[in-house]
This record gives C-alpha cells, sequence and structure tokens, in this order.
C-alpha cells in the first residue's frame, strides 16, 4: 500500500517536514537533515512476485525520456525531471515529471537522453513545492533498450522484486500493462493547499495555531529549515496530547528571535503536524499590519 511504502525508504527522510511533537520528534530529528532515496526496508516490506501487485501499489507508472537533472543546493539529492512518452497511471495533466533521485557516489545513476519505464509512489508535503516521487524501493525504474526490451540494472534486488525479472516482462510490459486491472486503483492521498483565499479560510482548515520563537534555525536545503522552537503558545486549537513541537520544518526565510504566528494541519495519520499550506501559513510579527489583522482573526475565533 502507498502509506506503507513510503515508509520501506527508511532513510528516505521525507518525514523532514513534518512537525514531530514530544516523543515523535526524538525518533525523527535525526532523519531531518536530508530526503534521500536509498534502499531500506521495513520487516513487512512486501516482496513483488507479480506485476499487478507492482502496478497496484504505484500511484505513477509512465514511460518517458530523462531530459534533465536538477540539483538541490545543499541535500544529497536531485530532481530528475522527465518528459512522458506514454502515461499509464497517475495524473494524466502532466506532461513532465519531476522524480527523487539520489546519486551512486558523485554520479547520477540514470542518464540523460534515456528512456525509462517506472514505478513510483507520490507524496506532498507542504514545505515542498512539487510532490515527491520516488521510484518503489528506489529501484522499480528500467532503462529501455533496443527494440523497446527492458534493461534490467544491478542495482535491482531479485528478492524483493522477483515480478522484473521475467523474461516476459522485459519484452511485453506495455501489454502487460494495458491489461492490468490495478491501473484502476488509485492509493487515497491528501493533497496539499498551495494558498488559501484569506485568513479565515485557512484558519478553518487548521487544526493548531502556535504563536513561536525559534532559538536556531538550521538549514536543511534549499526548500527547508528546521526551526529550534524557544517558546510557543498555543493560538487556536487544541495541544496535542504528545506535546508541543520541539522542532518545526519551515519553507521560509525565519529568523531566530523572531515571534510568528504557524498555521498547522495533522497528516493523515494525525500522528504529527504539518504547515497548513505551503504559501502564508507563516506570519510574521515583523510584518505589523499583516500581524495584527491575524490576532484579531484568532481572538474572533476565541
Amino acid at each position: 500500500m502507498l502509506r506503507r511504502i513510503g515508509c520501506f525508504l527508511v532513510s528516505c527522510a521525507i518525514s523532514l517536514a513534518l512537525i514531530s511533537c514530544g516523543t515523535q520528534l526524538a525518533s525523527r530529528e535525526s532523519d531531518a537533515a536530508s530526503v534521500n532515496a536509498e534502499k531500506s526496508y521495513t520487516l513487512d516490506a512486501p516482496v513483488y512476485e507479480s506485476i499487478n501487485q507492482l502496478a497496484a501499489d504505484a500511484d505513477y507508472i509512465f514511460q518517458g525520456v530523462l531530459t534533465a537533472l536538477e540539483k538541490v543546493e545543499g541535500a544529497s539529492w536531485y530532481w530528475e525531471l522527465y518528459t512522458i512518452k506514454d502515461l499509464y497511471k497517475g495524473d494524466s495533466a502532466q506532461e513532465q515529471i519531476r522524480l527523487v533521485s539520489s546519486p551512486e557516489g558523485s554520479l547520477p545513476v540514470h542518464k540523460v537522453g534515456t528512456e525509462y519505464l517506472v514505478f513510483a509512489t507520490a507524496y506532498e508535503l507542504p514545505v515542498y513545492p512539487y510532490p515527491l516521487i520516488n521510484p518503489i524501493y528506489n529501484q522499480a525504474i528500467f532503462e529501455v533498450g533496443a527494440y523497446g526490451k527492458l534493461s534490467i540494472g544491478g542495482n535491482v534486488e531479485e528478492q524483493m522484486l522477483p515480478a522484473v525479472f521475467d523474461e516476459q516482462f522485459a519484452v511485453e510490459y506495455r501489454q502487460i500493462l494495458l491489461n492490468s486491472a490495478a491501473l484502476a486503483k488509485i492509493n487515497p492521498r491528501v493533497p496539499v493547499v498551495n494558498e488559501y483565499t484569506n485568513a479565515a479560510e485557512m484558519l478553518a482548515n487548521s487544526d493548531v495555531v502556535v504563536s513561536v520563537t525559534f532559538t536556531e534555525v538550521e538549514f536543511i536545503n534549499e526548500y527547508v529549515s528546521i526551526g529550534k522552537v524557544g517558546k510557543v503558545t498555543v493560538e487556536h486549537g487544541a495541544a496535542p496530547a504528545a506535546g508541543l513541537p520541539k522542532s518545526i520544518a519551515l519553507n521560509e526565510d525565519v529568523q531566530a528571535g523572531e515571534e510568528y504566528l504557524i498555521f498547522l494541519r495533522y497528516d493523515a495519520e494525525e500522528e504529527s503536524l504539518l504547515l497548513a499550506a505551503r504559501c502564508g501559513a507563516i506570519v510574521r510579527s515583523s510584518d505589523t499590519v499583516l500581524w495584527n489583522d491575524t490576532i484579531q482573526l484568532l481572538k474572533k475565533s476565541s
């Protein structure tokens, strides 16, 4: 299932963008440095013995040409940009897909100008401007070679993905996929709101609003910083049972010592808090007009 696959990539620390509360923080703070899609499995990680099973767990299945690599400042990973030739499963409005990828050493794993078939999971976090789309196990990406035959690379572990080693799949993958009922299986995903039309609408869709001052702000990458919470007060909603956050993942340039109002919502599992939107969820005390308007809105709602 989608949620489980996301957990399998343990070192794919997308959870950095979660605002971990109480004891959750202790287990996640060490992973809060980067997105890094490496091979790692939980004890209950599924073994993909059929293409139907693999297709069912994928959010995206596409065949496309790798057109560009984009480095992410401060990160060990980068974006791979694919121009889609055939989309078997996923958002049909997209003509280009960004894939999260990690190099082997200092070299990219995949080659610009080469065509690949990809089975990937996808999820969104408000600190990132794009969906985080990852090949399943960081392995389910196969080069399309001569005469359209797939090349199963040496980084693919047969123990976890035995289905793709079937010679019939390498040659007849297109027909196998088109005949698969799993293409119709849509895995539930909570979308991230880019920006609400006004603060009242954002408040109505927020679980918690806090006023907070950070003692330190750590740069993670060009998208994310982690603010170490100094003083924090709940201005709206109820404090999480596990306690108020000790660190908050942010997607704006914030300063230690300055006070902020931050709109938050729980993730789909209701375990961690996220920014309520990509834009507008952080209100600065230095923006006097917006700050005062937001304070008045919070008072009216209490």
